[in-house]
């Protein structure tokens, strides 16, 4: 399951260009994509650079490499005083970025699908909202709220009465025993 969380994470930090070439945090490694073209489509874009703020509405759609994020709505909310453009300069001094809707990530056998995904940059911290649920192959976890913290390399799952933490773990095809969450579950 190292892999599970990599799949929201890798996603939402390659909008940012950020990552470092084979950067660790914790159990997870981020392998440098920006060198790969980003490609996002969407059914508009709305562009507020009083606001230094770009939205993409409707069937939005965004693809980097062997990773594709999907969503309904995209706000990239750049740091105070960045003049944004769809050329690329705020994704250079992003604050926040938010998917909203129906907001699924997809690498491999990985998904992760949430109503809503907020990446801060400043806090390096990824909320996964509204009936987060994170999968491989089989492997289930989901719960109310998933905070991952890349600085601390630590990842939370909140349940409650109505949303309980539930993890799904398929016996492993190797001696019979559970997949071991820290060594990615493959």
């Amino acid at each position: 399951m190292n892999g599970l969380f990599s799949t929201i994470v890798i996603c939402l930090v390659l909008l940012t260009n950020g990552v470092a070439s084979e950067a660790k945090t914790g159990n997870l490694t981020f392998v440098d994509r920006r060198s790969e073209p980003l490609h996002i489509t969407s059914d508009r874009l709305v562009v507020r650079e009083k606001d230094g703020v770009i939205v993409f509405e409707g069937h939005v759609f965004v693809k980097q490499a062997d990773i594709s994020m999907s969503c309904d709505k995209l706000t990239v909310y750049g740091k105070k005083g960045t003049k944004p453009s769809p050329s690329g300069e705020v994704l250079r001094q992003i604050d926040r970025v938010e998917a909203e809707g129906n907001v699924r990530v997809v690498q491999g056998n990985r998904v992760a699908s949430s109503g809503k995904a907020i990446y801060d940059v400043s806090k390096q911290t990824i909320v996964l909202l509204d009936s987060p649920v994170v999968a491989q192959g089989s492997d289930r976890l989901s719960g109310q709220m998933i905070t991952i913290d890349l600085q601390k390399g630590t990842s939370v799952v909140e349940g409650g009465s109505e949303k309980p933490v539930q993890v799904i773990l398929y016996p492993s095809k190797k001696k019979g025993i559970l997949k071991e969450v820290e060594n990615g579950g493959d």
